[in-house]
């Protein structure tokens, strides 16, 4: 019982080991065992069962325990050799992949499109302070107080830009569009050191967020925006406008259909 375990214990490592490092290790320990009384190990078991390469099989009387220890040692050799090994070559050409990208977003076909006599570029200059003195100074000059931040990472911030608008570009807009298609519509942002001035310190496509208006004037007084590259997916308030309103009792009832 013990040659048997002692056995069993290296034809388990066979996975590890090629195939000729088992025949050496399964013969050791046959040899071993054999130098033992042979009366103390069922009546000689292991003493008439020696494995010679390749894997010979000796007539003994204990012809069947030997095939059940040649049996697994086998089965175990073939388990390792259907294991597939990647090599390192391979393995960092799968790191350095690049994951795959999504479709940049395009309107849907036969549905209306912004009209593009409105796509004008935002122009604005840093800011570099902020505050109620200051915002109402810009008030003065023509300008409305606004900022720019973008959606990731905006529990610190999301590197938020202090900048200031004209007065005149921004009421244009929200008196040709209206607010909701004002708040709901791309433009594209430039900002420079000068309103005169020909450099660019950022370009970049952003969604009006917040738009304040006086009360009783309806004087612009702050404009928020938010960073929209292609790839951002931003909640919108998108307007919505009924034909046939005249005609429809739902919507005669409470704007509910």
């Amino acid at each position: 019982m013990a040659a048997r375990n002692a056995l069993l214990k290296y034809l388990r490592v066979g996975t590890f080991l090629d195939k000729s490092e088992v025949t050496d290790r399964v013969i050791s320990v046959v040899k071993n065992f054999q130098k033992v009384d042979p009366s103390k190990h069922r009546n000689g078991a292991l003493s008439n069962c020696v494995l010679e390469a390749p894997f010979a099989l000796p007539h003994s009387p204990n012809q069947s325990f030997c095939q059940m220890l040649i049996h697994r040692h086998r089965q175990i050799l073939t388990n390792a050799l259907h294991l597939r090994h990647f090599s390192q070559s391979a393995a960092a050409a799968a790191v350095l992949q690049d994951p795959l990208e999504p479709p940049p977003l395009t309107y849907l076909e036969g549905f209306p499109r912004p009209d593009p006599k409105f796509a004008e570029i935002i122009h604005a200059i840093p800011r570099t302070i902020s505050g109620k003195n200051i915002s109402a100074k810009e008030r003065k000059v023509g300008r409305v107080p606004s900022i720019v931040f973008e959606q990731e990472d905006g529990q610190h911030g999301g590197n938020k830009r202090l900048i200031s608008v004209r007065t005149n570009q921004i009421r244009k807009l929200v008196n040709h569009l209206g607010r909701s298609f004002f708040l709901s519509r791309l433009f594209d942002l430039e900002v420079g050191p000068d309103f005169e001035s020909n450099e660019v310190i950022e370009k970049v496509r952003v969604l009006p967020r917040k738009l304040h208006l006086h009360a009783g004037t309806d004087a612009v007084l702050n404009v928020t925006f938010i960073r929209a590259p292609s790839h951002a997916l931003l909640k919108v308030d998108v307007p919505l406008v009924f034909r046939g309103e005249d005609v429809s009792p739902g919507l005669k009832k409470g704007n509910a259909f």
